[in-house]
């Protein structure tokens, strides 16, 4: 397997092991959630009144500032519940607009390609798929002609691994499953990719399939993402996200298009027809809305 093909084996590893401490901050916030049950409940508000009272809650502001005036007040608390009894309410959670659902989303999902220009990724990767399982009915086995790599009921570090990687030189293969020990939450990652050569860098396609239990899923399609030894970041193609029903409201795709700069053009098409169009900064991580 090539150097580089390592790196994106790291990426998967990096990414996999991660996402249960990371992608809960990609959600799309709930408004008055201040628990991050998924609805929002009598507690949400008591949490909410908590915090306007300088109380210990489990509030922050994108969640509970439901007026958008920058601070959480008794105001907010009683907007929750009203909430939480099915009323009407004026909403406008500094978390819930378009453009923080989705530079949350990025910032996470992102990642998943990061790797593909760091050095040293291939040491890391093979660390992690040689660690051995750390309980006694787990198995990990490495096969030693291809170097496909198999999970079954595999503990390492409170993560319970299911699943296969199978590279070669232009590409890989992989479907695994990764549960949180402590929570019982699952992340699926499954998909494909090939690479080839061009220059002193290289050009990778595919796809990538993410499911969580706590998150829902997006489909990450990639397509001759250019990588050169110059630069940090990518110097051309495109990924795009096909996000699920209720991930982020009113989004159907997010396009990311790749050029030689530090700026990203960022499409997103939403369910009702018309397109809205940022810049994502790749060193700062902004997202800025386009305006004619």
């Amino acid at each position: 397997m090539s150097p580089s093909v390592w790196k994106l084996v790291a990426t998967i590893v990096t990414l996999s092991f991660l996402s249960v401490l990371s992608v809960g901050s990609a959600s799309a916030q709930l408004c008055g959630d201040a628990d991050g049950s998924g609805a929002v409940t009598v507690t949400d508000g008591v949490q909410t009144l908590r915090a306007a009272a300088s109380l210990g809650s489990t509030c922050t502001a994108a969640a509970c500032d439901i007026d958008g005036s920058g601070a959480i007040t008794v105001t907010d608390g009683v907007n929750v519940l009203r909430k939480a009894a099915g009323l009407a309410i004026t909403e406008s959670c500094p978390g819930g607009s378009l453009d923080a659902q989705i530079q949350a989303l990025l910032g996470t999902a992102l990642p998943t390609f990061g790797f593909l220009t760091k050095g040293g990724a291939a040491s890391l990767a093979r660390a992690a798929f040689e660690q051995p399982c750390d309980n006694a009915g787990g198995f990990l086995i490495i096969d030693d002609q291809t170097g496909a790599v198999s999970y079954d009921n595999c503990e390492i570090g409170g993560v319970r691994l299911e699943g296969f990687f199978a590279g070669n030189a232009n590409g890989a293969e992989f479907d695994v499953t990764f549960t949180d020990l402590s929570t019982g939450d699952f992340e699926t990652l499954a998909g494909n990719f090939s690479e080839r050569a061009v220059g002193e860098g290289a050009v990778f396609s595919g796809r990538f399939a993410y499911d969580s239990s706590s998150f829902g899923g997006f489909d990450i399609g990639f397509d001759e993402l250019a990588v050169s030894p110059s630069s940090e970041f990518f110097v051309g193609g495109v990924v795009e996200f096909s996000v699920d029903d209720g991930l982020l409201e009113n989004v159907d795709t997010i396009r990311l298009i790749f050029n030689p700069t530090t700026i990203a053009l960022v499409e997103v098409d939403l369910t009702g027809g018309g397109v809205v169009p940022f810049n994502y900064d790749l060193v700062s991580g902004d997202l800025t809305p386009i305006t004619e």
